[in-house]
């Protein structure tokens, strides 16, 4: 008779691998219920639910919608940008933008941005700076639509001198920026025929750094002659859009009636700060 091979169990591998994949995502919740306890531990409860009473729930509903589909588009703009670099599902960059937000509410000096840099890389399987050179072109973007939002708000709304000076501050760094990123795009380009060894340029910090500097160069210039450079530049307003109507529309659920443009005068002075 012939010997029959003896059976392998996976059941406990698979067991293991269960439980060790339902460990780290418990831990995740718990680490996001702590912050959440963090971000609300000093409102007053009392105070807070005297204020929900008072609030027009018909306008608050299209108010999250239209939250939540600027940060829908937001991910499709940022996959957009990021194609060059590699590619990530449009639930991926959505679910790191939220996860960049959430660790922003938490933590200073914008610190989300790394984490959602981090998430992007990790999932797209490509190098942490491959991605920077999106992410810059996206507040290239807002910069752009921000000095023109200042300038169409000017028109209808009386709007304070600061505001306006700042304004004018931006679309200086705006020309600066695109100023930027012509210099690297262009540069890139005609630095193409002349390949540098950059791993026999031996491993000194300011090596490194140039190099690092070098991909994101690249980036911009792949970035710049793409299709999709373009299309997420008028994501860029469809963006703001959804961002001024949520915001208006909370301003209605609160019987603040002002117009539009006073909703959108708040809403670029909020991203100005």
């Amino acid at each position: 008779m012939a010997e029959t091979e003896p059976t392998v169990n996976h059941a406990p591998a698979t067991l293991s691998a269960r439980a060790s994949r339902l460990l780290r995502q418990s831990f995740g919740y718990i680490v996001g219920a702590v912050c959440l306890i963090w971000v609300f531990h000093d409102i007053d409860i009392g105070r807070f639910w005297e204020e929900i009473q008072g609030v027009n729930w018909w306008w608050i509903a299209p108010a999250v919608a239209f939250d939540i589909a600027s940060y829908v588009i937001q991910g499709l703009r940022w996959r957009l940008l990021l194609r060059p670099a590699g590619r990530i599902s449009l639930l991926q960059a959505v679910q790191a933008i939220y996860a960049g937000l959430f660790t922003n509410e938490v933590f200073p000096m914008r610190f989300g941005e790394l984490v959602r840099a981090y998430l992007a890389s990790r999932w797209a399987s490509t190098r942490f700076v491959a991605v920077i050179p999106s992410m810059a072109v996206e507040r290239l973007f807002d910069g752009v639509w921000l000095a023109l939002g200042i300038g169409m708000a000017a028109i209808f709304v009386p709007l304070p001198k600061n505001l306006l000076e700042a304004g004018d501050v931006l679309g200086v760094i705006v020309l600066v920026g695109t100023a930027v990123f012509l210099y690297a795009a262009l540069r890139t380009q005609r630095a193409q025929h002349q390949p540098v060894a950059l791993e026999a340029a031996g491993r000194k910090p300011w090596r490194a750094l140039k190099s690092a500097v070098g991909h994101m160069a690249g980036g911009l210039h792949t970035l710049g002659r793409s299709r999709s450079f373009y299309a997420a530049f008028g994501l860029s307003l469809l963006l703001l859009l959804c961002q001024s109507l949520a915001f208006w529309l909370v301003m209605r659920a609160y019987e603040l009636r002002f117009s539009f443009w006073v909703g959108l005068a708040v809403l670029l002075i909020l991203h100005l700060g």
